[in-house]
């Protein structure tokens, strides 16, 4: 059994067509333009759904990168206490390395005299 309906043609006792009234405009229709307000608004939803999707996206990615930034943050310390340990044990005094170099030594100096460094 078929579901789709027949078409309805109205005719006359002549064989002319009556020519059926057409409905009204539809509602949101404007002057002809196929512009509906519907689409235009479920269009707008869909952008802000996507917008917040691709944010909560970026987030999830940016705080699963935090604790590996800890960790290098962590092993480039202890490389450069590391480094340092054995610099001072072999007597190296670091006067080529600029101010920086030149501030950690003096630093290493001062807990040295402290009785704070075993090196």
């Amino acid at each position: 059994m078929s579901d789709r309906q027949g078409y309805d043609l109205d005719m006359r006792s002549d064989g002319s067509f009556v020519q059926a009234q057409r409905p009204g405009p539809l509602p949101g229709w404007r002057g002809g333009s196929a512009t509906f307000r519907a689409p235009r608004g479920l269009g707008l939803v869909a952008v802000i759904a996507g917008s917040a999707i691709v944010a909560g996206i970026a987030l999830s990615l940016a705080l699963i990168l935090v604790p590996i930034a800890l960790g290098a943050a962590l092993i480039g310390y202890a490389a450069l206490r590391w480094q340092l340990w054995r610099m001072r044990r072999n007597g190296f005094e670091a006067k080529s390395f600029g101010p920086v170099m030149s501030r950690v030594q003096e630093m290493l100096r001062a807990q040295q005299r402290a009785g704070r460094w075993r090196g």
